[in-house]
């Protein structure tokens, strides 16, 4: 199977947050046919979790946002998305858990993540609490 690795950016952090169960929209995947080829993308494991992972030292984009599916990377957030989920990402050192899955063309994938708004409200208040528990002991 030929699945390549980042161009050269590497996945910031290990932490994952499961946001599948925040209100969702659509987000648009770039960089499939340079990552898996598509006569493979069938066989790729998408019963593993997908993942949103910023990346820090892309020569290509400083933005950049990593589409993961178990240990292989599919694509990266189209660009209008990651600047601003890649910020948010970096902010609260965390990668997040989508939804996603393979077309029924089995050619294209979809992910299905957070709404913006939802998913900045949901990582405040979860590093509130956080520090709320730290104060307390």
């Amino acid at each position: 199977m030929t699945v390549r690795n980042s161009r050269g950016g590497a996945p910031q952090f290990g932490a994952d947050t499961d946001v599948r169960h925040l209100p969702t929209r659509h987000l648009v995947v770039a960089g499939l046919n340079w990552f898996v080829d598509w006569e493979e993308r069938p066989h790729l494991d998408y019963t593993q979790p997908f993942r949103l992972r910023a990346e820090r030292g892309n020569p290509h984009d400083k933005h950049a946002v990593g589409v993961w599916v178990g240990e292989d990377q599919l694509g990266y957030l189209y660009s209008g998305d990651a600047e601003r989920f890649g910020a948010l990402l970096r902010r609260h050192q965390k990668n997040i858990i989508v939804t996603g899955g393979l077309q029924n063309d089995e050619r294209r994938i979809w992910l299905k993540g957070p709404r913006y708004k939802a998913l900045e409200t949901f990582l405040e208040t979860e590093a509130l609490e956080r520090k709320q528990r730290y104060l307390a002991q």
